[in-house]
């Protein structure tokens, strides 16, 4: 019976160390994320044409969006 303690514990504190280090690993994720662009710019089916602009934490513009910031060429300054 003594003899299996301290497997038990040891098991347990590494099943401790792999919750921590998941985590740690999701929580470095969070924290390295990019911030989202200022603005989406959809564009129509056919590659060229823009629809419509979105906030850059819209999530409506869809596949055919791409990121662009304020410092974009067509901003003023």
């Amino acid at each position: 019976m003594l003899e299996a303690f301290p497997v038990l514990t040891l098991a347990r504190v590494r099943e401790q160390l792999d919750h921590l280090r998941r985590q740690a690993a999701i929580h470095r994720a969070s924290v390295l994320q990019k911030p989202p662009p200022d603005w989406t710019l959809e564009i129509f089916i056919n590659g060229r044409t823009p629809i419509t602009v979105h906030a850059g934490e819209c999530g409506m513009g869809g596949s055919r969006s791409s990121a662009f910031s304020s410092m974009s060429p067509w901003s003023e300054p």
